[in-house]
């Protein structure tokens, strides 16, 4: 019961962190209209990012009946090189779309890279176990940087 609570308080402050990026998705539209928009190069971990995404679409996709995975083929120990929060921002629209439009089955988002690209792929069943997929790739440095 004790980890069930602190899974579910854990939901909760990522949840919040979702709805902070929503509202960071609307004020980044002004910053395009106005010429301002900026995209951050920093050091993220990406296997911090997936868990974070994981734990939000977990519980999603549970209460709808759905099963959800992530396949983190990147095999990267190290940290990665580019804007975290424009690359949570994607996975959270495709799997919330997934999640959203999938009425039985489950959504699958996979990682790999090659050379300096992330790649991301989400597969989902819509209609009658009908197999959709969205991939996108989005650049980052994978080597660490000094």
């Amino acid at each position: 019961a004790m980890s069930d609570a602190s899974e579910i308080l854990n939901a909760i402050h990522v949840a919040g962190k979702t709805q902070l990026a929503l509202v960071n998705d609307i004020l980044d539209l002004s910053k395009i209209e106005a010429g301002k928009f900026h995209i951050d190069d920093a050091p993220f971990n990406l296997a911090v990012l997936l868990k974070e995404v994981e734990q939000i679409f977990s519980i999603r996709s549970r209460d709808s009946g759905l099963s959800f995975q992530v396949e983190n083929n990147a095999g990267l120990k190290q940290q990665v090189w580019g804007d975290s929060k424009r690359v949570g921002q994607v996975l959270i629209n495709l799997l919330g779309n997934s999640v959203k439009f999938t009425e039985e089955g489950g959504v699958k988002l996979s990682v790999w890279h090659d050379e300096a690209y992330l790649r991301f792929s989400v597969v989902d069943t819509v209609f009658s176990n009908l197999l959709n997929r969205q991939t996108v790739v989005l650049p980052v440095v994978l080597e660490e940087r000094g």
